[in-house]
């Protein structure tokens, strides 16, 4: 800012009333009496009250124009067993064995009495040895599809499947 004048106390306004000073009370400056507090000088390193338009704009620009995560892109190009995962066909029917071991697991879980797998009726080993098989498949034909095999480590479901079939593998055919 400017000068600043030297704060007047309102008893040296009162005496300034009295005396022959060619300064009144009325014409000395509020703001010398009050003095207000620099707010641009204060605000410099406060964060902006309201989010930048342009850089929120550009932000959500970047996050459509980036591409969608899809594993048939770390796939072989050619061959059986990357055709085969790329199938809408397959994709369906792992599904559809998916939902089907779902509701297995409520059947068995219900009516199945043993313990272990050795022990329970046929009907229940035989589900349970067609859902290790088929998974254990499924498994494996995306695993041959992968160009590099260690990009299956960059795939998340890749990963949880592969966590899973193991541990269905152990607990149906080696426990």
């Amino acid at each position: 800012g400017g000068q600043r004048r030297p704060s007047l106390s309102i008893r040296d306004a009162r005496c300034s009333q009295h005396t022959d000073s060619s300064e009144s009370a009325e014409a000395i400056d509020r703001s010398s009496r009050f003095p207000m507090p620099d707010w641009k000088a204060s605000q410099v390193h406060r964060p902006p009250v309201f989010v930048d338009a342009n850089a929120m704009k550009e932000r959500l620009r970047e996050t459509m124009c980036k591409p969608k995560y899809d594993v048939t892109t770390l796939y072989r190009t050619h061959g059986v067993f990357q055709a085969v995962a790329k199938s809408s066909v397959f994709e369906k029917v792992t599904l559809l064995v998916i939902a089907f071991n779902a509701c297995w697991i409520s059947v068995e879980t219900d009516h199945n009495e043993a313990n272990i797998l050795l022990e329970a009726e046929a009907q229940f080993q035989a589900v349970e040895h067609f859902f290790c098989l088929y998974f254990s498949f499924e498994w494996y034909v995306r695993c041959m599809a992968f160009r590099r095999k260690r990009d299956g480590c960059r795939d998340g479901w890749f990963v949880f499947d592969s966590i899973m079939v193991f541990l269905m593998v152990v607990e149906t055919w080696m426990m």
